[in-house]
Order: C-alpha cells, then sequence, then structure tokens
C-alpha cells in the first residue's frame, strides 16, 4: 500500500512539473526575443516566474531554438551583467555552430578563468583553434566549472591530438574525477595510436606514458596547469554543461 502511495506522489509530481513547463514553453514562444533576453537578468523577470529554478533553463532553450544570432551576439556583448552574459554563452551561443558565433567569440576569449570564456574557448577549440586550445593548456582545471564540464576540454586535446598537453594528460591519469581521468586516456591514446588499448589501472597507464614521453623525438610537452590528481576543489557553475551533446 505504502509503495502505491508512494508511486502516485511521484506520478503527481512528475505530472504537475510537466504542466508548469509546458505553461512556461507557450508563454516564452509567444515572448519577444529581447524581452527574453531581459528576462534573463533576475531582476527583470516576472514575479510569478522567480519562483520556479528551471525557468532560466528554458529561456534559453527558446533563445537557442529561434536562432537569431546577430540580436544574441549583440546582446552578449552589450551586456555588463555577468549572469546574462554566462547564460547566453553557455546555454544558447555555444550550442549553435555559426561563423558570426564563432567571430565574435574569438574576439572576446581572454585568460579569465570563469565559465563564460571557459565556453568561448570550447567552442573554438571544438573547431580546431589552436589559439584556444593554448589558452585551455595554460589553465588546465582551473576553470570554474565542473570536472564533468572540465572534461570536454580534455577531449579535444586528443581529438585535435594537441601534444603540448600532453604532461597535464599524463598527470590527469590518476585525477580524483573518473570523468577527467577517462577522458585523459582516451585523449593519450589518440596522440600516441601504438599505446595499449587497455590498462589495468591508472598507474600502470601513467607509467607508460611517462616513458613513451622520454622514448619520443620530439613529444612538444609542456605542464602548465594545476594538479588533477589533488581532490577536485569545489567549483561553482550553471547547470549547462560541455559535456551535453559531446
Amino acid at each position: 500500500m505504502r509503495s502505491t502511495t508512494t508511486a502516485l506522489i511521484l506520478l503527481l509530481i512528475i505530472s504537475m512539473s510537466g504542466l508548469a513547463a509546458s505553461q512556461w514553453d507557450s508563454r516564452l514562444h509567444s515572448t519577444k526575443t529581447g524581452v527574453l533576453i531581459a528576462w534573463l537578468d533576475w531582476e527583470h523577470m516576472p514575479e510569478d516566474m522567480k519562483q520556479d529554478e528551471e525557468v532560466s533553463g528554458a529561456i534559453c532553450r527558446e533563445l537557442k531554438a529561434r536562432r537569431e544570432v546577430p540580436v544574441l551576439v549583440t546582446a552578449y556583448t552589450s551586456s555588463t551583467n555577468p549572469a546574462v552574459r554566462c547564460h547566453l554563452v553557455s546555454e544558447v551561443l555555444y550550442w549553435i555552430d555559426d561563423k558570426r558565433v564563432e567571430r565574435a567569440f574569438s574576439e572576446h576569449v581572454s585568460e579569465q578563468e570563469d565559465e563564460e570564456t571557459y565556453y568561448m574557448l570550447l567552442y573554438l577549440a571544438r573547431r580546431g583553434s589552436t589559439n584556444a586550445l593554448d589558452i585551455l593548456n595554460r589553465h588546465y582545471f582551473h576553470y570554474l566549472v565542473s570536472s564533468w564540464q572540465w572534461s570536454a576540454a580534455v577531449t579535444l586535446f586528443g581529438k585535435h591530438k594537441y601534444k603540448p598537453a600532453i604532461t597535464n594528460l599524463v598527470e590527469s591519469l590518476d585525477a580524483a574525477s573518473l570523468n577527467v581521468s577517462a577522458a585523459a586516456c582516451v585523449s593519450l591514446g589518440q596522440i600516441f595510436p601504438d599505446a595499449p588499448k587497455k590498462f589495468r589501472d591508472p598507474d600502470e597507464a601513467k607509467r607508460f606514458y611517462e616513458e613513451r614521453i622520454k622514448r619520443s623525438p620530439n613529444p612538444t610537452v609542456q605542464r602548465t596547469g594545476a594538479n588533477p590528481s589533488a581532490t577536485e576543489t569545489q567549483r561553482t557553475s550553471s547547470p549547462a554543461g560541455p559535456a551535453r551533446g559531446h
């Protein structure tokens, strides 16, 4: 009887959540783009929406679906609100494959270690930007994103066979985060295709790659980031994550 009651309560909660989401979707769909962007600022969001923690995500999904790139880029470059800028970059523009987005991000990347900058760099790195890979490697594991999010950058070092990250990747093999250690192992395998496909444990993998680096005639490695082997420090980030859709 208790299990049946619990199941009914869960079903009711799920149904209510879906109903609320549908209500927001309908309202957001009929709202102008400029107004939606303004609502990403807590001060300008309607009072009845502030009670829903998911509403910012719903707004971003609507903006992403519209793909009004010129309006979105202008809103991003002109905004002085860090939260709005981060929402636009990480939850909207990052997911739109467009040369105009690429150009805007290229003009605004920096050495900052915040979430906004990380997403811009990740966007550019996915498209093979050596400059973006350089910056990500210089700030290896320093960005204010979760280890799950950072693992997307680790994956790109291997995809583009970016050798300057080799030492950082080797040190990530025994990282506290399994997402990061697994991504590092895959990336190293892409950079060194002669490596074994499997290792017994991270220590074995680390020993192999340390020896492999010594035998490499020109490994082009450099250590520039943090030590991911240590316990992961507390990081704050939005619910959005670069590992989505990768």
